[in-house]
């Protein structure tokens, strides 16, 4: 029976109402689709159900298609392919991976079979009405293969430093494959001053010698039943000789902790240790730390903790989780306030060390209050400071989250011991993995500041190798600038790539004029060696060249891994191109170009590069600044044109965006290991079908 239009709305908000009644939907969410449903006029609920089922081309979902391990037959492609088609898939991506410990299959990317196999793909595809796209380089990450060399590669600006006095100077000043330039910049006298830990300074808390534990009779490194666990450790102390006591604690999924039966903390995330003072929760003889971790989950589960006394006879006592720590799975009368041990509780089972898999935690964290002492026998005014990094940890290498290397306030102190603060510092890890720069310096820019002493109070961790303050002044944050280490989180934010300016030094002297820069590029000869003569003085000569970064496509095929391909260079990019698909293209027959209907990319994951064939050229043409100053500002370049530092660098990041030009832009990926030119996620691709 046919009912009028409005009883087939009736009917469609009938069913709607029945569907949201079903779900337990908030009255608000049903308000607005009931609103919605009187502007537009619904089918009856067995065409939404049709609808559904048969849903139009334009909402059919896309997927990625793996071609694994090179493990592929033409029978499986076809079954591959009618598989989708049944399951309603109208895009799928290939891509030819390989990771794992799997042994790989028979068909290696780019040999005869290969080709055949790919073309097969294209016809079944076009045979059942699905389209295919491929990555554009094997792997998921991202533009390059075997066919890259080192300079078609992504290069960056590396530099060399030799002094010199005025004179006659020949000495061989390359390091690099390919030159970009050869400056001799006037030297100017500057003093540093190292910051040292003052004497008797107590160690900080860490969860270096801590493990993580749980239950005797559960993995927790695997595998736990959702619930809660008990734990409790007892300790001597005797607060009437304790300076200081702190306790460092996370647990896998919640946590929260006493000490005699006093809450001291809680938490719900496992990957950010809390640190807390304990002391006075204390009592003479024996006291007892309490710690109930609940996993809502089924799931890895885990107690990792430290408790530092601090006596004012400068001794440290250390008690860090392990089997000595008693644990139970059900709550007994007392335990957390009581010295005795439950019935039934037992000894905790010793998981690992606190980096262990899953959770791989740092045993390093902040230390509340630790000093660091800069000391010159006179005034000093200082104009930046330089924090040296050590090798990356785990929290920095996998950049999950913010780790911060270094935070903290930096004072100038009188001789009265009063402190005025001169600059808040705050220093995030370094990847090694995209950052091709991961152990350069942080800079900071100072405002002139002159005293004796100056103090660093914060959290330094062991990931720091040295602070040093310097009078020559510094360009703020010099290696993020030139894109040598990336923003620290996958998620940058709209602020990520906005630095801080360089102070202005109040001495004129200083300030070195681009006039007083002797340009010898012309003098380096072709085995590397400059030879020249310079004015009295002393100066600094500066080669500046150009590397390869050494990023590969990855996770590829041993046969098709290779150099990534120079983003910033059409002619590179579209070297990367032809070398990935023109092989593929030439034996196509129509029907199978009919199935290849664009090029996706995967993944962003290589990090930045800074510099390409002519970018000094293009550079002065845009931003009509010298080339000069732009190979100076890739450089460590303390006090040479500060005025124009900034906007200098600044400008030089947003060329960047003279690269290739291409239509392909990405459909996934870690916008944080991105560079700044890379696209945003999109479903966009470059689609060139049959006709191309």
């Amino acid at each position: 029976m046919h009912l009028p239009p409005r009883d087939r709305r009736s009917e469609g908000l009938n069913a709607i109402h029945e569907l949201l009644s079903n779900f337990q939907m908030k009255k608000q969410l049903l308000t607005l689709l009931l609103g919605l449903s009187l502007c537009t006029p619904l089918h009856a609920a067995e065409s939404l159900d049709k609808q559904f089922q048969n849903p139009p081309e334009e909402t059919k979902p896309w997927c990625y298609w793996y071609w694994y391990k090179s493990d592929i037959t033409l029978e499986g492609i076809t079954k591959d392919l009618e598989a989708m088609k049944k399951a309603g898939i109208c895009l799928a991506m290939i891509g030819n991976i390989n990771y794992g410990g799997q042994a790989p299959g028979p068909v290696k990317m780019f040999s005869p079979e290969w080709q055949a196999a790919t073309r097969h793909a294209m016809a079944e595809a076009a045979r059942l009405g699905i389209e295919i796209y491929m990555f554009n380089g094997p792997g998921w990450c991202q533009s390059g293969g075997p066919w890259i060399k080192p300079e078609q590669s992504m290069r960056r600006v590396v530099w060399n430093e030799i002094p010199a006095q005025g004179g006659a100077f020949s000495a061989k000043v390359r390091n690099a494959p390919q030159d970009i330039a050869v400056l001799a910049v006037p030297r100017k006298k500057s003093v540093s001053i190292p910051g040292v830990i003052p004497p008797g300074q107590k160690e900080a808390i860490s969860l270096a010698k801590s493990s993580w534990i749980w239950h005797p009779a559960e993995d927790g490194a695997t595998n736990a039943p959702a619930g809660t666990k008990y734990f409790k450790k007892v300790f001597q102390a005797d607060p009437a000789s304790m300076e200081a006591a702190k306790l460092l604690i996370t647990a896998d999924n919640s946590f929260v902790a006493w000490v005699n039966g006093k809450e001291v903390a809680k938490g719900a995330d496992w990957k950010t240790p809390q640190e807390v003072s304990i002391s006075d929760k204390l009592q003479p003889g024996e006291n007892v730390v309490s710690v109930a971790v609940t996993n809502p989950e089924a799931s890895p589960s885990g107690l990792v903790a430290a408790l530092m006394l601090d006596s004012k006879d400068g001794k440290q006592q250390l008690i860090p989780t392990d089997a000595s720590w008693l644990v139970g799975s059900s709550e007994a009368e007392g335990w957390r306030e009581s010295a005795t041990t439950p019935q039934g509780w037992l000894a905790a089972r010793v998981l690992g060390a606190v980096s262990m898999n899953p959770w791989r935690l740092s045993g390093e964290t902040k230390s509340l209050g630790k000093i660091i002492r800069f000391e010159s026998s006179e005034p000093v005014t200082v104009r930046g400071l330089s924090i040296l990094p050590k090798a990356p940890n785990w929290s920095i290498k996998d950049r999950m989250r913010n780790a911060a290397m270094v935070e903290g306030k930096l004072y100038a102190v009188d001789e009265k011991g009063l402190r005025t603060l001169v600059a808040e510092i705050q220093a995030v890890g370094s990847n090694p993995t995209t950052d091709f720069l991961p152990l350069g310096p942080v800079t900071y820019s100072l405002k002139d500041t002159t005293a004796k002493v100056f103090e660093f109070e914060g959290t330094p961790t062991a990931g720091v190798a040295e602070l040093t303050l310097t009078s020559e002044p510094l360009v703020a944050k010099v290696v993020e600038k030139q894109l040598g280490r990336m923003h620290a989180t996958p998620s940058p934010t709209w602020e990520s790539y906005i630095f801080p300016k360089t102070e202005q030094p109040a001495d004129a002297s200083l300030i070195l004029r681009r006039s007083e820069i002797l340009n010898l590029t012309d003098k380096l000869d072709a085995n590397g060696v400059l030879t020249c003569e310079l004015p009295p003085g002393d100066w600094t000569i500066l080669y500046f060249g150009m590397v390869t970064t050494g990023q590969m496509n990855r996770p590829a095929p041993p046969e098709a891994t290779g150099l990534e391909c120079d983003k910033m260079s059409k002619e590179h990019i579209r070297f990367h191109f032809h070398a990935m698909f023109d092989q593929l293209l030439k034996g196509m027959t129509p029907e199978q170009r009919k199935g290849f209907q664009g090029v996706t990319i995967d993944s962003y994951e290589v990090g930045s590069q800074n510099w390409t064939d002519g970018f000094d050229k293009t550079f002065a043409a845009r931003r009509r600044i010298p080339t000069d100053s732009s190979r100076t500002c890739a450089a460590r370049c303390p006090s040479w044109w500060w005025k124009i530092m900034s906007s200098a660098c600044a400008r030089w990041r947003t060329s960047m965006g003279c690269g290739c030009g291409a239509r392909i832009t990405a459909t996934g990926g870690s916008p944080a290991n991105s560079s700044p030119t890379a696209a945003t996620p999109t479903r966009s691709v470059a689609s060139f079908g049959a006709g191309a």
